[in-house]
């Protein structure tokens, strides 16, 4: 980008440049010609950053699709399991099952077709949809539309959908890009809640035989469970995909 500055410098007077450690503002006039680092722009107003879906919606059909097969993994393997995203200008979205070894709280997988795949979509059983330490590392290197889910049955499937671009994470409302998504929350009465008294001794039961973290993994807190370290989580923060 080229500009003349207030003094009536010529064009190529001074232009800014994008470097590995951030912006750099390089002058030039009569006398010398420089480079230097610059901080903050105060001539150019806020830019904040976004993310919005240019590509139309994924069809509901298709994640449907998703879910069953993530539920069909769950019934036969009591584990997770993994569907990937792919989109063409031409065909639309499609949906790609990868070569998979799924274990009680992992799996791993290759892209065995060689596909250009934009997203993932993998199950988390039983447990909050929630991301793993793991998964956002997974993402810095994979941009595009990463969704979890802990269920396999609209509306109650549990649903978090994050776009990853350049290592940065932005949490995305599944309406805005699944078509004719919704998610359908009943209204629960005061009246029921308060008749529900929390046993301080037990232990949450998860559909999924293998998970069982404690009250503070449950609630975001540090973990209590007896196998963790510290307070790191041996389920949430340790699981391989």
């Amino acid at each position: 980008m080229n500009q003349t500055n207030g003094n009536g410098e010529g064009k190529g007077a001074f232009r800014f440049l994008v470097g590995k450690e951030g912006h750099y503002l390089r002058k030039r006039n009569g006398i010398f010609e420089a480079c230097v680092k610059v901080p903050s722009n105060p001539e150019y107003g806020a830019v904040e950053e976004s993310f919005a879906l240019t590509a139309p919606k994924i069809p509901m059909s298709l994640f449907e699709q998703a879910l069953a097969f993530l539920g069909k993994v769950y019934d036969l393997h009591r584990t997770e399991g993994v569907a990937l995203l792919s989109y063409d200008p031409r065909e639309g979205w499609s949906l790609y099952v990868p070569r998979q070894k799924v274990g009680g709280l992992h799996v791993e997988y290759e892209n065995d077709e060689r596909r250009r795949v934009v997203g993932s979509i993998h199950s988390h059983p039983g447990i909050a949809a929630r991301a793993s330490g793991t998964d956002e590392k997974d993402e810095l290197a994979f941009d595009g539309l990463h969704m979890i889910v802990s269920g396999f049955t609209i509306p109650t499937c549990g649903l978090l959908v994050v776009a990853a671009v350049n290592g940065r994470r932005f949490e995305i409302d599944p309406e805005d890009v699944i078509e004719g998504f919704e998610a359908v929350q009943a209204e629960v009465p005061d009246a029921w809640l308060r008749k529900i008294d929390r046993d301080a001794m037990s232990t949450p039961s998860l559909e999924n035989e293998h998970v069982k973290p404690c009250k503070g993994c449950m609630e975001g807190d540090e973990c209590t469970h007896e196998l963790s370290l510290g307070g790191s989580c041996p389920f949430f923060d340790g699981w391989d995909r």
